[in-house]
């Protein structure tokens, strides 16, 4: 797509121009009238793994600068939360984010499933960037999601799809023991960090069919990249 860019035209006027303008029977005492024109988006997560519930999912819209995470960078502690227990509400609450607006999933995402949810921009000229996130909760501190996806050059009607990979949080060792997998009714958020301390891209379950007899998991549980699928619609 193209990229959207503004043009600013500078207006001179002449003296006569503005006493003529001020002598005229009309004036626009309610200034500046051109206010932005919100935008409606519908944002679709459609889980494809063959167990793994996705947790509720936290969507933001933002400005170009942010990120909600890094790969070989630290997750934060609202991410952390998400990605160790599936709980969105520290990541929805960020205060250090320009965003302008939000939406919590209702509830988890079953595998073969999808949410689609409604996010309104007051001003789509300022927070037209989209991280999504939410949790694999058959795991430690995987989850799913993208940061800092564009969607200024959505025109109305049109959709853009993304398939959406998995991460390691790397904030808890992914022991896949049954007492520390949030979907096996174990631990979920543990504020002590015992992995690598960096995102990076979740190198998969190994599960009790491979030889990790103490793995609560099963082949069931596997997933291939991706693990989801982002489709983003501007609806006007």
């Amino acid at each position: 797509m193209n990229n959207i860019k503004w043009n600013h035209a500078l207006a001179f006027v002449t003296m006569a121009s503005v006493l003529s303008a001020c002598g005229s029977g009309s004036s626009n005492s309610g200034g500046d009238t051109d206010a932005p024109t919100p935008a409606n988006y519908e944002i679709t997560l459609t889980n494809v793994t063959s167990n793994q519930p996705l947790s509720p999912v936290a969507v933001l819209m933002h400005s170009q600068s942010y990120r909600l995470w890094s790969v070989g960078s630290p997750a934060s502690v609202a991410l952390e939360t998400l990605a160790e227990g599936g709980a969105n509400a520290d990541v929805l609450a960020l205060d250090d984010v320009s965003k302008q607006a939000m939406a919590s999933g209702a509830g988890a995402i079953m595998p073969g499933a999808y949410e689609t949810l409604l996010v309104t921009l007051d001003n789509p000229t300022t927070a037209t960037y989209l991280s999504v996130s939410t949790m694999l909760v058959n795991t430690n501190d995987a989850f799913t999601g993208v940061t800092g996806l564009s969607i200024a050059d959505l025109s109305m009607g049109e959709s853009a799809t993304v398939s959406l990979g998995v991460y390691d949080a790397g904030t808890e060792v992914n022991s896949e023991l049954v007492n520390t997998i949030p979907g096996q009714m174990g631990e979920g958020f543990n504020a002590e960090r015992t992995d690598t301390n960096v995102v990076s891209r979740h190198p998969g379950v190994v599960g009790s069919d491979d030889g990790h007899s103490a793995s609560v998991l099963d082949s069931r549980h596997k997933f291939d990249n991706p693990a989801a699928i982002l489709t983003v619609t501007r609806v006007n």
